[in-house]
């Protein structure tokens, strides 16, 4: 698709197919910036905000200031927007996204409960305070190092084997159903559930992060 103006397709009425989700990101932009896309989708057409309407992977902004992106694409599969300053990121109906790279950003929360077959994570380096990612059944590993974060709601990710908790504030980690977890890194220790699980005859449900310690507190406890 050739560039168009972003008022020539009305890209809101999903002609795609039934598989249609859309991707919205906030971002600062600097004039002469150029924003580089990975994306692998059936189809995807992308609304860069200046007027502009492709799918073409790269754009250049002549103006800089605040844009408002929109990636529309059928069967979203993964998606790269690292790196893009972004601020705020919204996922809908991506029931097919498996893996998302968003690091490198200024993400203060992310919202997952739209992305059913989310498989990697990484949405390091950024200043994150809330990750909900709660029952992806699929999740498997999550690199969330270097944030501002308080509380992750890994619940219900039955899967979910590598976690990257470092260079973090003091937070909790929400754990309870995560029963195939191999390690949790933090600064000061790698957590191994297993270990726990063998002198407790339970598994953690709840790791809260204290600086040099860690609180844990187990599936039973909390029943």
């Amino acid at each position: 698709m050739t560039a168009e103006t972003a008022t020539q397709i009305d890209y809101r009425k999903n002609s795609m197919g039934p598989y249609t989700g859309r991707i919205t990101i906030n971002t600062r932009i600097r004039a002469g910036q150029i924003l580089r896309l990975r994306i692998r989708a059936r189809h995807y057409v992308i609304d860069w905000g200046d007027g502009i309407l492709q799918n073409r992977l790269t754009h250049l902004y002549l103006e800089g200031g605040f844009q408002r992106i929109h990636i529309i694409g059928e069967r979203i599969n993964w998606l790269d927007i690292s790196d893009w300053n972004a601020l705020q990121i919204y996922i809908t109906d991506c029931d097919f996204l498996a893996r998302l790279w968003c690091r490198g950003n200024r993400l203060t929360k992310l919202n997952l409960i739209n992305c059913p077959f989310l498989v990697y994570l990484d949405c390091s380096h950024n200043r994150l305070d809330h990750i909900q990612a709660s029952h992806l059944k699929l999740l498997k590993e999550v690199k969330a190092n270097d944030n501002n974060l308080k509380i992750v709601d890994f619940s219900g990710c039955s899967q979910l084997q590598h976690v990257d908790l470092r260079n973090n504030h003091s937070f909790m980690a929400i754990t309870q159903g995560c029963r195939k977890i191999k390690d949790l890194h933090f600064d000061e220790v790698t957590f191994y559930p297993e270990d726990y699980k063998k002198v407790n005859d339970d598994f953690p449900a709840v790791v809260i992060n204290e600086g040099p310690s860690l609180t844990i507190k187990g599936s039973k406890e909390l029943t």
